[in-house]
C-alpha cells in the first residue's frame, strides 16, 4: 500500500528519514516544516547517542542513533546528508532498503564510484536523485528562463563568481546549454588577502585580514562555447564580495540581474534591457543574523523543497528535478577540475557511460 496523500493531484511523499545531524540536514527539516501539509516532521539519524539526545530535546525531533529503528518509522524516502567522503558507501548500504534516496551533493568523489552509482540505477536497483539546488533557486532560475527564452541568442561565453564546485559546474553547463560535449579544462588556484567579514552564523565585526584560496578555472567545450570560473573561498559569507554573472550570446548578454538584447521590429533591430529584480532579503545577509528565524537561506531553502517535492517521480523510476546523468556528469567534471587546479594543468575529459542520457 502506497503511504502519503494526494495533494494538487499527485501522490506526495509525506515521512522521510534523514541521515547526518549537520547544519545541510537542517534544510530538510525547515522545508518539511514549512509545508506540513505536505511533509511529516523527519526523523533524524545520528550514529552517536549523545548528540542524538541533545538534538531531539533542541529540534522537538526524533533522533535516533538505531538506524533500523529509523527505517522501522517507514518512511517514504531517505535523505543522505552526511559529509561526502562517505556518502558512497552510504548509497550502497540504502540501496538495501530499496526506498528513494535523495543525496546532498556531491554522490561520489571517485569516478569508479560515480560509474557504479549509474550501473546501478540503470539495473533499476538504485532510485537517487542529487540535491543539487542552485538551478532551482529564483534568481537562477530567472536566468535559466532568460536563457531559454532565446533572447540573447545561443550562449557561448560564461564568466561566473558564484557557486563552487560541481555546483558552479551544473551552472556553467546549464547556462551555455552543453549536455555531453568534451572539454578541456585548465585551472590554477591563487592565495589573496581578504578580510574576513562573515560566516555561517552571520557578520563578523572584528576580522582581519586573511590569506584564502581562490579558484580560477577555464572550460573549452568542443563546440567551442568557452566559461570562466571564478571562486572566491569567502564569496558565500562575505559583506564585502557579491556574486558575478556574465553570460553572453550573439544577440546579447546577461550581467549579474540585467540583460540586454537587441530584437528585430519591422524589419529592424531594437535594442532592450529588462531587469530580474532584486529581493533585498537574498542581498542584505547579515540584517538578521541574531534572529533565529532568520531568511538569509530563503533561496536555497525553496530549492531543497522543489527537490523535495519531486521525490515522487525518483520513486517511480523517473527523473526528478536534477536528473541523475546530469548530476554524474557535473560531479566527474569537479574532479577533473581539482586535478587541473592542483597540476596547474589541462585536462581533458572523456566521453562517460551516462552518455547517452545526457545526449537524449
Amino acid at each position: 500500500m502506497l503511504s502519503g496523500l494526494f495533494y494538487r493531484g499527485m501522490l506526495c511523499m509525506k515521512r522521510f528519514v534523514i541521515i547526518g545531524a549537520g547544519w545541510r540536514a537542517m534544510y530538510y527539516v525547515r522545508a518539511a516544516r514549512r509545508k506540513p501539509e505536505n511533509y511529516d516532521d523527519p526523523v533524524i539519524y545520528c550514529r552517536n547517542p549523545e548528540k542524538a539526545e541533545i538534538l531531539q530535546s533542541e529540534t522537538g525531533l526524533r533522533c535516533l542513533s538505531d538506524f533500523q529503528e529509523c527505517l522501522a518509522a517507514q518512511p517514504d524516502f531517505l535523505v543522505l546528508a552526511v559529509p561526502k567522503e562517505v556518502s558512497f558507501e552510504w548509497i550502497i548500504r540504502l540501496e538495501e532498503a530499496g526506498l528513494p534516496i535523495l543525496c546532498e551533493t556531491p554522490p561520489a568523489v571517485k569516478q569508479e564510484d560515480l560509474h557504479r552509482i549509474w550501473q546501478e540505477s540503470c539495473s533499476g536497483r538504485l532510485r537517487i536523485m542529487v540535491a543539487e539546488q542552485y538551478l532551482l533557486t529564483p534568481s537562477l532560475a530567472a536566468v535559466c528562463e532568460a536563457v531559454n527564452s532565446g533572447k540573447i541568442g545561443d550562449p557561448y561565453y560564461l564568466h561566473i563568481s558564484r557557486a563552487h564546485g560541481y555546483h558552479g559546474i551544473s551552472l556553467i553547463r546549464h547556462f551555455l546549454r552543453v549536455r555531453a560535449e568534451t572539454v578541456a579544462i585548465q585551472g590554477e588556484q591563487l592565495q589573496e588577502q581578504v578580510l574576513v567579514t562573515g560566516h555561517r552564523p552571520g557578520i563578523i565585526r572584528d576580522g582581519a585580514l586573511k590569506s584564502e584560496p581562490r579558484d580560477f578555472v577555464r572550460f573549452v567545450f568542443e563546440n567551442g562555447k568557452r566559461a570562466d570560473y571564478d571562486f572566491d573561498s569567502v564569496l558565500y559569507h562575505s559583506a564585502i564580495r557579491r556574486y558575478h554573472l556574465l553570460l553572453q550570446g550573439g544577440k546579447g548578454e546577461i550581467c549579474d540581474q540585467n540583460m540586454v538584447y537587441a530584437g528585430a521590429y519591422h524589419g529592424k533591430w531594437q535594442f532592450y534591457e529588462e531587469s530580474f529584480g532584486e529581493n533585498t532579503q537574498y542581498q542584505n545577509r547579515f540584517g538578521v543574523a541574531d534572529d533565529p528565524d532568520r531568511q538569509d537561506y530563503e533561496e536555497d531553502d525553496i530549492a531543497i523543497r522543489r527537490l523535495m517535492d519531486s521525490m515522487e517521480c525518483v520513486r517511480e523510476g523517473k527523473d526528478g528535478a536534477y536528473p541523475l546523468a546530469d548530476a554524474l556528469q557535473d560531479t566527474y567534471l569537479w574532479l577533473l577540475m581539482q586535478e587541473a587546479i592542483a597540476g596547474r594543468m589541462c585536462i581533458r575529459s572523456v566521453p562517460q557511460p551516462w552518455q547517452s542520457a545526457l545526449e537524449n
